[in-house]
């Protein structure tokens, strides 16, 4: 790897350093677990940043807290798959993003059901349901950003001519109307009646930043 490129997968690492001195016990050891991830290259130099940040914790309440925790403080997120026969294609990828290049890429596509080629001006990668991952890009096929999951390309090529970022892009704006990775081009209004004693679940969880809850009797209740 030379220097240009090392140092611009490590600004995100630094980044992560700085903010973590400032972090709880608790949320560096939480994190640990979230880092395991087969087949990511930037989740190796994550674990020596981790290090790094707890090295930085300086006060002995802090330190025995995060001793403790880190043998009984888990987070269990979905089940996390090996994604190292895309490594290469995610290599590319997050050298496209830094450098604001775009990619020509061969996809399968579960709604359209056929493989397609296309244009892609890659965005942002992050977890979506199930553990996967995934790709917000601008598609030149469909003149729109979409999600694109990362074992559903077949190839992945950088090309020589860079784009022009959308400045107003957000990725949490942008997922923000959706269920889960899943949009549409219309917002939907769902009623689920729900029955004990899954009706329990709703009412201990938020399945969507919209969910509002409608009491019935016998414990039953309306999930607009």
């Amino acid at each position: 790897m030379n220097k240009a490129n090392k140092s611009r997968r490590l600004t995100g690492v630094m980044s992560i350093l700085n903010q973590g001195k400032a972090a709880s016990a608790k949320e560096i050891a939480a994190s640990q677990p979230l880092l395991n991830q087969e087949g990511i290259a930037i989740c190796r130099q994550l674990q020596s940043a981790l290090v790094k940040v707890e090295s930085v914790i300086r006060s002995g309440a802090d330190t025995h807290a995060y001793k403790r925790l880190k043998r009984h403080f888990t987070y269990l997120s979905s089940q996390q798959r090996d994604y190292s026969p895309w490594q290469g294609m995610i290599a590319t990828l997050t050298d496209c993003i830094c450098r604001s290049r775009s990619v020509t890429a061969v996809y399968d596509s579960y709604s359209g059901g056929k493989v397609t080629e296309r244009i892609l001006d890659p965005y942002h990668l992050f977890w979506g349901g199930e553990g996967n991952l995934y790709l917000a890009a601008h598609c030149h096929l469909h003149h729109e950003v979409r999600n694109f999951r990362i074992d559903r390309f077949k190839s992945v090529k950088a090309q020589n001519n860079l784009f022009a970022r959308d400045p107003s892009f957000n990725l949490a704006d942008y997922l923000k109307p959706s269920f889960r990775v899943w949009s549409g081009t219309e917002e939907v209004s769902v009623r689920f009646l729900v029955y004990p004693p899954a009706s329990r679940f709703f009412r201990e969880s938020s399945y969507h930043h919209s969910q509002q809850l409608e009491e019935l009797p016998k414990a039953k209740l309306f999930a607009p």
